[in-house]
């Protein structure tokens, strides 16, 4: 799902997959056919039980996508690609996690549905052309349309293949803008200029985050009853927040939250179904998401520094996870010193930042809390840099991963667990059965 980029632009992943699933062929497909790549993927339903499985050969792509090469070149109606790989460990994974994701066109079960650009894509790919070619080494790929929106989701979706290739997992976790939509950066027609608007704003982000908070962590340790009750509350939140924005004519707390709801009730689909960490997944971009509109609006909304933090340490932390010291070559260790010091100089902004209770209701043993776990994790980031100093690849493997959890304490903190964490411990995953979330108020 990975690749290189020598020229211009990269293949969409649709393509690249449908292509390494089938060498020695030639793949056309005209616009408006049915076929592999037809209308409707992106409506598939109910337990996904290869998603654990597939999602860990993307991981596998995501730490491995230096020995991947490609050459691009951007057409007026499409791009003309040709991905190859010496590594045979890494094609072998490449052309099993592309079998996979072509069953997946076929059946109709989509992968980063919560990606705006993705979502788009599938649902276009009755408008693209495709004619896919073995070479030495890999395959070439044609991909065109006469659509206009088509060609521009293609050529949209190759800029984000390429973040993936230049920022790894730092970019996979992010949504994607569909072209010719407005971003929420150049939001200027809805200008939030005064300091009451502000404070609500930011007062509105804390109560979010309040109910957020747990449905992610919840989502993520996979005990279905306190994670549909998370995600319950987190629903009920964003009800009465639409009806106070439609109340108030509040158009700048639209935009901030504009389309949230349809990610948790995606989410929340998910989980119903059992798939709790894709549940996560679906609902982690939110939180940058969220960073970057406030910043748009003019936001001063403290627990982003903490999202600034999180983006640079997933970095980290998922390639050192469960890796192979032996691997950890000097272009790895290299990567990994850039990204400790930019971990670093983010951590030192967080320790000038004054979290004040307005946040969340912390408790007394909370704030108590808030200054060792902000000590801690600047030890372990420090940790990290020694290791990389002194080059013991296990050390510095287990120095990476160890820079999460003081950093997912603080985090949590500022979420409202009450009614919740015990249920983690002691609730039966089979005890409660929640109905569907919808994002239709009553």
């Amino acid at each position: 799902m990975l690749v290189s980029s020598s020229q211009r632009g990269l293949t969409p992943v649709l393509v690249v997959l449908a292509a390494l699933a089938f060498p020695t062929v030639i793949l056309a497909q005209g616009p408006g056919r049915g076929g592999p790549l037809g209308r409707g993927m992106g409506r598939g339903v109910g337990h996904d039980a290869s998603m654990a499985v597939d999602r860990a050969g993307f991981h596998f792509l995501l730490r491995n996508n230096g020995s991947i090469e490609r050459s691009v070149t951007e057409l007026p109606n499409g791009v003309r690609t040709r991905t190859t790989s010496q590594d045979a460990e890494v094609a072998a994974q490449i052309r099993a996690h592309v079998a996979a994701m072509y069953g997946r066109m076929k059946e109709g079960r989509p992968v980063r549905r919560w990606d705006p650009l993705f979502a788009a894509l599938f649902e276009k790919s009755d408008q693209v052309a495709l004619a896919i070619t073995e070479v030495p080494g890999g395959v070439e790929v044609v991909e065109t349309s006469t659509e206009p929106e088509a060609i521009a989701l293609i050529q949209a979706h190759a800029k984000v293949v390429s973040g993936f290739v230049e920022r790894g997992f730092a970019e996979a976790r992010l949504a994607h803008p569909v072209p010719g939509a407005i971003p929420a950066k150049s939001a200027k027609q809805h200008p939030t200029t005064t300091d009451q608007s502000l404070q609500r704003l930011r007062q509105l982000s804390a109560e979010f985050d309040r109910v957020y908070i747990p449905a992610l962590a919840l989502t993520n340790q996979g005990r279905r009853s306190p994670s549909l009750e998370a995600l319950r509350r987190l629903n009920e939140r964003l009800v009465a927040m639409r009806r106070q924005a439609r109340d108030t004519k509040s158009d700048d707390q639209e935009l901030l939250f504009k389309g949230t709801a349809d990610v948790v009730a995606e989410a929340a689909r998910l989980a119903q179904s059992g798939d709790f960490l894709e549940a996560h997944e679906t609902l982690e971009p939110l939180r940058d998401q969220l960073a970057s509109r406030r910043r748009s609006l003019g936001v001063d909304y403290r627990l982003d520094v903490l999202s600034d933090y999180h983006a640079v340490m997933e970095a980290i932390v998922k390639p050192a996870n469960g890796a192979d010291p032996n691997l950890l070559d000097a272009a790895a260790l290299d990567r990994l010193r850039q990204q400790a010091a930019s971990a670093a100089a983010i951590w030192a902004r967080v320790e000038q930042t004054k979290f004040d209770t307005s946040y969340a209701p912390l408790s007394d043993a909370q704030k108590q809390n808030v200054e060792p776990l902000v000590q801690a994790n600047r030890e372990a980031i420090s940790r990290l840099n020694r290791a990389l100093r002194e080059g013991d690849a296990t050390e510095v493997l287990g120095a990476a991963v160890a820079i999460k959890p003081p950093f997912a304490k603080l985090y949590m903190s500022f979420g409202d667990f009450s009614g919740l964490a015990e249920n983690a411990s002691s609730t039966p995953a089979t005890q409660k059965n929640y109905p569907p979330i919808s994002t239709e108020e009553e």
